[in-house]
């Protein structure tokens, strides 16, 4: 049911960047301002063969997440017998009443936005999850924040605040139920896994060892869209203009 839009469209939905990304895939080259996680999970669950492996990876993973959010609030408030039937009828809720399908169907990192989110929340509040998928888990919560360098980012500041609301004896409600070892082993590990394979990335593709070497692409495309761009370059060249008719009547007036 998630690829309802992919399947009417007659092809996974894509963007002017979905082309980036797949090209990407193929020879793990990420440009300046991308980062190179989505298209090594594009290369992993496609093979190199078809897209519509990508968006049947990406329904088969949001359902594994949502069935497993689910499964933890239905414990938090006693076993449901008919829980296998609530869940279905969310799922067609989220089908039909919601945009999930569109970011499914797509060749685009976006999915993974609110998939980090869940798998971090489970990851650090359901105790009682079973190994095997605490470990299925942490590889979606590793392959999630690596898809867009915001998600890194985010995941960084929700951390920090979980840190400092640790220390608030009034928040004890918000301390993670997770042991600290789990925490390390599911959490940080992956992070900074991710954080070190984005890094070398970049190195191996010349840009330096860096998380984000496009800083200076966005700031300009930033001064371009606001218009500061071509007033700078409009008074700049008026300046260098005037500066090399003065300097031709002097060479003029020397001769």
């Amino acid at each position: 049911m998630l690829l309802w839009v992919a399947v009417f469209n007659g092809y996974p939905v894509f963007f002017p960047d979905s082309g980036q990304y797949l090209w990407a895939s193929f020879d793990l080259q990420p440009p300046i301002y991308r980062t190179i996680g989505y298209s090594i999970f594009i290369r992993l669950v496609s093979f190199g063969t078809s897209p519509w492996l990508v968006v049947i990876a990406q329904s088969v993973i949001a359902i594994f997440i949502l069935h497993s959010a689910f499964d933890f609030i239905v414990r938090q408030n006693g076993p449901s017998e008919r829980g296998g039937l609530v869940f279905l009828g969310l799922m067609v809720f989220l089908v039909f009443g919601t945009t999930l399908p569109w970011f499914v169907g797509q060749i685009m990192p976006d999915v993974f936005t609110g998939l980090f989110l869940l798998s971090l929340f489970l990851l650090l509040y359901d105790s009682k999850i079973s190994l095997e998928r605490t470990v299925l888990l942490s590889a979606v919560f590793c392959i999630s924040i690596g898809t867009h360098i915001t998600h890194l980012l985010t995941v960084t500041l929700l951390l920090v605040a979980i840190l400092v609301l640790r220390t608030l004896g009034a928040f004890r409600e918000f301390w993670p139920t997770q042991s600290i070892k789990g925490i390390v082993a599911c959490v940080l590990v992956p992070i900074m896994a991710i954080t070190a394979l984005l890094a070398l990335s970049n190195w191996r593709s010349g840009f330096g060892f860096t998380l984000f070497p496009a800083k200076p692409v966005f700031l300009f495309g930033r001064l371009i869209e606001s218009g500061l761009a071509a007033d700078y370059l409009e008074a700049l060249c008026a300046r260098l203009l005037r500066v090399w008719r003065a300097t031709l009547h002097l060479r003029r007036g020397t001769r």
